[in-house]
């Protein structure tokens, strides 16, 4: 009995980590975001011809799920999160030991209610983590622009840890790292440049959609009253709120920054046998968070509770699909 408390005292971190896999697996089961599903698309695409693309990803992500698609594209999300998991596991503890500090209780401490709750939340935040931490871990090492090559290739925004190889004291070192650095980015650019003309398509459209014109909640938006001859609302961004009440709020919130006279334009996917509940979107059999979807006649039914001074609901023919069109003017 001594010797079976002894070994759980020692190994009890890998009982943690086998539990935080577990939880991270059940909580894929109940449904992923539109992040997570976007880069399976992605990997679909690169992997298996799929039919839908979102330049704005990097593309480690959707890469490495591709990989995992060898156990069959069901299963490889699965994969994926163990695999994040235990590289997670293994940064902890390589980082902790780097600045000599208890690995056992800095893996746990990193832990916190947040990363369990959100760290698979678009897909992305467990892996930029670990490579972050191998990063740092290995800062003086030869190579170690290795993993932030690939965090930048999972995050964008990791670039600005690039200036960090610059506090290796070797000048050698550093070249070495920069030219790693370049040469594992330049597949990724060329690939860019072959497809598009432009080798920073990627990246600058990650740049205009999550930071330039990234402004704001739909539901309280950050501007006067009065502001705009016309609102734009398009594809699935208005069922992807959560709940009627919080659509109705956004309603109210562009018939508020409107000039008078001015309109707003909605379009959506129509759900004809709904009874407001939320459904799910499938493309490429890949399932995406639930959405609160609407119909003609409940969007109608929203219309007259907002009393705007004319409205109109109606289906029509966009890209191909038949789409449910709102327009209402103040």
């Amino acid at each position: 009995m001594n010797k079976l408390l002894n070994i759980l005292k020692e190994k009890y971190v890998y009982l943690i980590y086998i539990l935080v896999t577990i939880l991270f697996v059940y909580q894929h089961t109940l449904g992923i975001g539109w992040d997570f599903a976007a880069y399976i698309l992605n990997a679909k695409y690169f992997f298996s011809g799929g039919n839908y693309f979102e330049w704005l990803r990097p593309p480690l992500t959707s890469f490495l799920i591709g990989i995992f698609s060898i156990f069959t594209w069901k299963l490889a999300p699965y994969f994926y999160i163990i695999f994040l998991v235990t590289l997670h596991f293994y940064s902890s503890l390589s980082l902790a030991k780097k600045f000599n500090i208890n690995p056992n209780i800095y893996y746990i401490i990193s832990l916190s209610p947040f990363f369990l709750i959100s760290g698979l939340r678009e897909g992305t935040e467990i892996l930029s983590l670990s490579l972050l931490q191998l990063f740092l871990a290995y800062l003086n090492n030869k190579g170690s622009g290795i993993f932030l090559a690939f965090a930048f290739l999972t995050r964008y925004p990791n670039i600005i840890f690039l200036p960090l190889i610059l506090f290796k004291k070797d000048i050698k070192k550093i070249l070495f790292d920069l030219i790693i650095f370049i040469l594992i980015l330049s597949p990724w650019l060329i690939y860019n440049y072959s497809l598009t003309g432009n080798a920073l398509t990627s990246i600058a459209d990650a740049y205009a959609l999550n930071i330039k014109f990234r402004l704001g909640d739909m539901r309280k938006l950050p501007y006067n009253t009065n502001t705009f001859n016309a609102i734009i609302c398009m594809w699935s961004a208005f069922i992807e709120l959560p709940n009627k009440k919080d659509q109705i709020k956004a309603l109210r919130e562009m018939l508020r920054v409107l000039n008078k006279g001015g309109f707003a334009f909605l379009e959506m996917r129509e759900e004809e046998n709904l009874e407001n509940k939320a459904v799910i979107s499938i493309i490429d059999d890949t399932e995406s968070m639930p959405m609160y979807g609407q119909n003609r006649k409940t969007m109608t039914q929203i219309m007259k509770r907002l009393n705007p001074s004319k409205y109109r609901v109606f289906i029509d023919n966009l890209g191909g699909r038949d789409r449910l069109v709102v327009i209402f003017w103040k």
